[in-house]
């Protein structure tokens, strides 16, 4: 059996957030993180 890696377990909002920021334009895997890191979610970061 496959056990799935131990993280942050995220609402369907939570998630959706994720997804459109990873999804905007000029936003890699370091911008992503940066941004997450900065704003403290997706959705913040997304507000601003």
């Amino acid at each position: 059996m496959s056990q799935r890696a131990a993280g942050p377990r995220l609402s369907d909002r939570q998630r959706l957030s994720w997804l459109r920021l990873i999804r905007t334009p000029n936003v890699g895997p370091a911008t992503f993180r940066d941004l997450i890191n900065r704003f403290g979610s997706a959705e913040t970061a997304l507000e601003m």
